[in-house]
């Protein structure tokens, strides 16, 4: 599903100039549909993480279904320390290792998919996080919604393009359907824009406290609280 200008401008609260300016000025990326400018999702979720822009709660995709539950997908996937590995590709691989997964859902698939998606282009949001997920979901109807919050035995330099940027902590994200993968990445982004949730992930916390945490996510989006423009 493309989004239009318009549906961006509704879904971030924002105008649609501000929209027009971040495609010219920040990179927002579009796609030309018989001459009109399409947004895709994912690429729009990975954008407003990247560039620190506030996520309301209108932009999860519509559709039938709740939104899956941050804390339950965290649950499900588990929290881990001293993750090791010294590149990427490694680290990929100690997750997919440690990630509870169903005896029928192949590994190895599950490990190309984060692989390839690094290959589109580094997933390091800065400050210390990394989400490598699929850019596609794993499509398996026996898969729960999971998030895996991984803190790695070492930061490592994530982006081969800004060695600089040190990563420490990795989410690697399973979804059953496309609709729930767009959804529960959706909230993860809203979650790392939260300042609390991000002090919780940085300070490497325990299990029943990062839990907590996402549960205060999940709370926050059933009452939201009016948002001003983002610039």
């Amino acid at each position: 599903m493309l989004l239009t200008v318009r549906d961006v401008s509704r879904m971030l609260r924002v105008s649609e100039p501000t929209v027009y300016r971040w495609v010219q000025e920040k990179g927002l990326p579009v796609q030309q549909v018989n001459g009109h400018q399409r947004l895709n999702p994912v690429h729009l979720l990975e954008w407003l993480a990247e560039n620190r822009i506030p996520i309301t709660g209108e932009v999860f995709p519509p559709g039938n279904g709740a939104i899956p539950r941050l804390d339950h997908a965290i649950e499900c996937g588990g929290v881990y320390w001293d993750v090791p590995g010294s590149t990427p590709s490694e680290v990929l691989e100690a997750i997919v290792d440690r990630v509870p997964m169903r005896p029928d859902v192949p590994r190895d698939d599950l490990l190309a998919l984060l692989r390839s998606r690094e290959g589109v282009g580094s997933t390091s949001l800065g400050s210390g996080f990394a989400v490598p997920h699929p850019r596609y979901p794993l499509v398996h109807a026996t898969v729960p919604p999971t998030l895996a919050v991984c803190h790695l035995a070492a930061p490592i330099a994530w982006d081969p393009n800004n060695p600089a940027d040190m990563v420490q902590t990795v989410f690697t994200l399973i979804a059953p359907t496309p609709r729930i993968h767009l959804r529960l990445l959706a909230k993860l982004m809203y979650a790392l824009s939260d300042s609390a949730f991000r002090n919780v992930i940085a300070r490497k916390a325990s299990a029943e406290e990062t839990i907590t945490a996402a549960t205060a996510i999940d709370e926050a989006l059933r009452h939201p609280r009016p948002t001003s423009e983002a610039g």
